[in-house]
């Protein structure tokens, strides 16, 4: 493969390639908040087989965004509603900003948006959205935010219900089976696949790859899912077909041990 340098802003040059573009994955890391436009990230996402990688600087809008120099970019990144977020540069006015963000990538044709940050110690410098319309491709961007979570003097985070759950730290996986719990608890029995895709979308920022061991294994063993007799061969697996029912069997099963 060879590499062509276009000089050129990302917006123009990106235009006149959108008609013969078809299978992509394109990153776009600019510096500041201009030539991104939503219009052209729009039409990379209208390619089905097209996924766009998004880097934000978050310490230059927390810094400028009330200027008018950067009100029509605000604009187009965030829509014309970002004007309404109290505090801007707080925690929660942020992730309201990036809700925005996020609603709008859908908006223009991703099914799955991921949100992971990049901290320098404490400090928020970078954020990164992949918008896509492919639940595997979903999955795989989460498995490699995940390998790469910290180097150095930097650490990407994850956010779940406001909470950082990777980089720097011992990784929690208590949220994703807390998640598991909210979203599955019933009466009835939930094929293994279907628990598997919830976990492989943007609904969390867990990956398939951790729900066996990390999740349901644990969650087993103390008595908070059981699985249909017949429906596996080994005890503590969880093959394709395998169907697992949610809810606090701890009491129950502790009877039947007695």
């Amino acid at each position: 493969m060879n590499a062509v340098v276009i000089d050129n802003e990302f917006d123009l040059a990106m235009k006149k390639r959108l008609n013969s573009l078809e299978t992509a994955f394109v990153m776009i890391d600019p510096f500041g908040v201009k030539d991104f436009s939503m219009d052209v990230i729009g039409g990379i996402l209208s390619k089905p087989r097209c996924e766009v990688y998004v880097t934000i600087m978050w310490s230059r809008i927390s810094r400028f965004h009330s200027t008018l120099e950067f009100k029509p970019y605000m604009d187009d990144i965030f829509g014309l509603e970002w004007e309404s977020v109290n505090n801007i540069a707080s925690t929660n006015g942020r992730q309201k900003l990036y809700q925005m963000y996020k609603d709008r990538l859908k908006e223009a044709g991703a099914r799955y948006v991921l949100n992971f940050d990049l901290y320098k110690d404490a400090k928020i410098e970078y954020s990164m959205f992949f918008a896509t319309r492919n639940l595997k491709g979903c999955d795989k961007m989460k498995q490699a935010f995940w390998k790469v979570s910290s180097f150095g003097d930097f650490s990407f985070r994850g956010q779940t219900a406001g909470q950082p759950i990777l980089g720097g730290f011992t990784p929690d996986y208590e949220p994703l089976r807390l998640a598991l719990q909210d979203r599955f608890k019933s009466d009835e029995w939930i094929q293994i696949g279907d628990i598997l895709d919830y976990v492989k979308s943007d609904e969390t920022h867990y990956h398939s790859g951790q729900v066996k061991k990390l999740a349901l294994r644990p969650m087993e063993e103390d008595g908070l899912l059981e699985v249909k007799p017949g429906s596996r061969e080994n005890q503590r697996t969880y093959p394709d077909g395998c169907l697992i029912r949610f809810g606090d069997f701890g009491q129950s099963r502790l009877l039947f041990e007695r």
